[in-house]
């Protein structure tokens, strides 16, 4: 990938990032408010880092296959 693939793929991935910095503290917030503890907001970060490491681990698969 090079040129314009390159610069999409890195748009993508810095608009990815920019949201879930955005979006974080607010849920984070809302399910100690909810909850009135900090474990399930350190449970979902936790879940969404993990799933991010599947789907690399599957793109890198998918990528030897093909």
């Amino acid at each position: 990938m090079g040129g314009v693939g390159a610069a999409a793929a890195i748009a993508v991935i810095n608009c990815t990032g920019n949201l879930a910095g955005f979006m974080s503290p607010y849920v984070i917030g809302f399910l100690k408010d909810a909850t009135g503890q900090l474990l399930p907001g350190m449970i979902m970060l936790a879940c969404a880092l993990v799933l991010a490491a599947v789907i690399v681990l599957a793109m890198l698969a998918a990528r030897k296959t093909a």
